[in-house]
């Protein structure tokens, strides 16, 4: 029974598994293959693959390719795009916890109360005699 049902499982769990399956925190690289597994084994066409994976990539992606002419990309080209703009995303986050950890402060930003431009601010003492 299985062999005659095996490749209709096959893919049915391939789907199932493609629809649970989110980027969330996982490098676009892993999420990619695991992806791409899925969909073949689903039997997806490449442009079916293409516009589910848009769907499926994180948040932060996404909103990076925002400004992505998709007219007549294929998947092949909009893989290479997306890898292109995650291993930038990955290096800028590396840049930005290595400040993090060698500053302690997360925005990387000088502190909000000190502007470079400003003159040191000093306390008056008078040195007079208490009468």
């Amino acid at each position: 029974m299985k062999l005659a049902h095996g490749d209709a499982y096959s893919k049915g769990t391939a789907w199932r598994s493609l629809i649970a399956l989110y980027q969330t925190n996982k490098r676009f690289k892993q999420f990619w293959s695991e992806f791409y597994q899925l969909a073949q084994k689903a039997g997806m066409e490449d442009a079916q693959t293409l516009e589910y994976l848009k769907d499926w990539l994180s948040t932060e992606l996404k909103d990076r390719l925002v400004n992505i002419d998709e007219t007549d990309i294929d998947l092949a080209i909009f893989v290479k795009k997306v890898q292109r703009i995650a291993t930038k995303l990955e290096v800028l986050s590396k840049i930005s916890n290595s400040r993090f950890l060698a500053t302690g402060n997360r925005s990387n930003q000088p502190n909000s109360n000190s502007n470079a431009n400003s003159k040191p601010t000093y306390k008056a003492t008078s040195s007079a005699p208490a009468v």
